[in-house]
């Protein structure tokens, strides 16, 4: 099997405008901001993570916060029904 190949002269001419670019520079591979450094990386990352002490400080801290409202609700008096209608707003 053999290629058939045209002569130089019969080649169809191909014109490319000079504003458009022929290749892409691709990036150097010793660039730095084509890495990322894994411990840098790994600090950030457990700076923006709560420890497990910090979650159970957070819980107790929510739980108390419900308990208080919950005591304040039972020591709140029952209002009276004439108040059930009040600063209810209608359009």
């Amino acid at each position: 099997m053999t290629l058939l190949s045209l002569p130089e002269a019969s080649r169809p001419a191909v014109s490319v405008p000079a504003s458009t670019p022929v290749g892409v520079v691709p990036p150097r591979l010793d660039d730095p901001s084509l890495f990322i450094n894994r411990e840098l990386s790994w600090l950030e990352f457990n700076a923006r993570v709560l420890s497990e002490a910090d979650v159970r400080n957070v819980e107790k801290a929510v739980n108390d916060l419900a308990d208080e409202a919950v005591a304040f609700a039972d020591a709140s008096p029952e209002p009276s029904p004439e108040e059930l209608f009040t600063d209810v707003y209608k359009d």
